[in-house]
This record gives C-alpha cells, sequence and structure tokens, in this order.
C-alpha cells in the first residue's frame, strides 16, 4: 500500500476504533491513517467508549462485539440513546461470525459488521460506504 498525502484541502474523517485488543488496534489505526483519509483514535477499555465517544463526536465508529466488562451491543445502545451521537455510523467487527458468512450491506443486530480476520480494503470501503450514507 501506498502512502497518500493528505490535500490541505481534502477533509479527514475522525474513526473511532473501541476493540479491547491494543496490538490489532494499533495496526488498524496506522493502516487507515496511512490512507490520508482519516484520522484515527482508539478506545481499548470498553467502559470509557461511551465518554470517548462524546468526547470526540466521531464521524464513525468501529466496535468490537466481544469485550471485557461490557460488550459492544450494549456500547452501541447507549450511544443511540444519546441524542449528539444518535446517528454516528457504527460498524461491527467481529469474531462471533465466521469469514465466510461476512458479505457486504450484511447486518448484526441491525448494523453492518465486517468479520474477523479483516481485510484492510473491506474496512475502507465499509466506512466509505458508510460515511456517504450518513
Amino acid at each position: 500500500m501506498t502512502s497518500v498525502i493528505p490535500s490541505p484541502y481534502m477533509k479527514t474523517r475522525k474513526i473511532l476504533i473501541v476493540d479491547d485488543e491494543a496490538d490489532a488496534t494499533r495496526l488498524l489505526k496506522i493502516l487507515l491513517e496511512k490512507t490520508g483519509k482519516f484520522t484515527v483514535s482508539v478506545e481499548n477499555d470498553a467502559t470509557h467508549a461511551l465518554q470517548k465517544t462524546a468526547e470526540l463526536k466521531p464521524d464513525l465508529i468501529l466496535m468490537d462485539i466481544v469485550m471485557p466488562h461490557i460488550d459492544g451491543t450494549t456500547i452501541a445502545a447507549s450511544i443511540r440513546s444519546h441524542d449528539q451521537l444518535k446517528k454516528t455510523p457504527i460498524i461491527y467487527l467481529t469474531g462471533i461470525v465466521p469469514k465466510e458468512n461476512s458479505m457486504p450491506h450484511k447486518k448484526l443486530g441491525g448494523y453492518p459488521f465486517i468479520a474477523k480476520p479483516i481485510d484492510l480494503q473491506e474496512v475502507i470501503d465499509c466506512i466509505e460506504l458508510n460515511l456517504s450514507e450518513a
């Protein structure tokens, strides 16, 4: 993948990744930011996800479902009940659905999802699709 130098006229979109796997989130952050299209923040402690979302007001959230202490579906419900955040697109990144069952436009609990292990281009395509629909 080649690095893209963002134009001063190109608006980067704010992405928040909520996942307890610190190494995976660090790598995904680097790869997404290398595209020049995104500014990425990470929250590896799910119990702080709602607070971080309220502070950052991201354009989109990538969220794991299975995490210690609180799961992604509970966090998503909290975000949806928050007036200023309820329209923030959420995409689940999950290992609970086999990769072969992951298809474009398929939803899990009403949210688009990407089965792990993730493919970077699939993540970028899904982000762009959901940002265009927001």
